[in-house]
């Protein structure tokens, strides 16, 4: 398997409220609006890109308690947003608020 860990910084666009899955699992909900300046091929391109993150578990209520204009800096993995979706989202296991 190969890896799939992505970090990302930038400001909390829209934070939604903590609440649980049907099985009871914690869920959060966020979107980070990412501004960066890249050099792929030696030519400096602007990277801006707004990016869906959920938590789960323990790390649902730390991204539940940011707030919308915070910033931050995430790691975690990409997976779809459900089963029969097609749409990526980045689950976050680590949240550092800037």
């Amino acid at each position: 398997m190969k890896d799939n860990r992505v970090e990302l910084a930038g400001v909390l666009a829209e934070v939604e409220p903590l609440r649980a899955s049907p099985a009871g699992v914690a869920i959060a909900q966020a979107i980070l609006r990412h501004e960066s300046w890249q050099v792929p091929g030696g030519r400096r391109q602007k990277a801006d890109a707004e990016v869906v993150l959920k938590a789960s578990h323990d790390m649902a209520p730390r991204l539940a308690a940011c707030q919308a204009g915070q910033a931050v800096q995430v790691a975690g993995f990409l997976a779809r947003a459900g089963v029969r979706s097609r749409q990526l989202v980045l689950w976050i296991t680590e949240l550092e608020k800037e």
